[in-house]
């Protein structure tokens, strides 16, 4: 689930971003990982306001190791490391770990040893939010010229 989501993610920030051309050898460049980044922050964080502050970890953790290595990754930084936990509960939930129930928040880093961390993602709520952030995003692009704009270039460039 979060490898589909996030490569929805992926377009969809492209779309929100704009088409912006070619570049080097006159290779197409469509999708960016900072408009992805965006996307979750400034159409996600509508719907869920963690998005906005940890969807950069979100992005690192689930999209690309989701989609290069086929399960997500692990990060280390300064001795600390932070993990995956996937469930399928709600936004705020006990979810039931190798430690036994633990309350967890959708997207909020849970420390569960002295320097360890999960990310948790509750993929029943990825999913939703994708539906809504697509809602979110459809009224901006009618309420708002320079919206709809992004998104006609952007289309229109992926037939070039």
């Amino acid at each position: 689930m979060p490898r589909l989501v996030l490569s929805y993610v992926d377009y969809l920030g492209a779309l929100y971003h704009g088409y912006i051309g070619r570049r080097g050898r006159n290779r197409r460049i469509f999708a960016d990982h900072n408009y992805a980044k965006t996307f979750l922050k400034e159409i996600f964080g509508v719907i869920d306001v963690n998005y906005k502050t940890y969807g950069d970890l979100l992005w690192e953790i689930y999209r690309n190791g989701t989609v290069h290595l086929y399960e997500p990754m692990k990060l280390e930084n300064q001795g600390k490391i932070i993990t995956w936990l996937v469930h399928k509960y709600g936004r705020i939930a006990d979810v039931p770990t190798q430690l036994g129930n633990v309350n967890l928040t959708h997207l909020v880093p849970y420390q569960y040893g002295p320097s360890e961390w999960w990310q948790p993602i509750s993929i029943v709520c990825l999913f939703r939010d994708l539906v809504s952030a697509n809602g979110e995003y459809a009224n901006r692009i009618i309420s708002s010229q320079s919206s709809e704009a992004k998104f006609r270039h952007g289309r229109c460039s992926t037939n070039s």
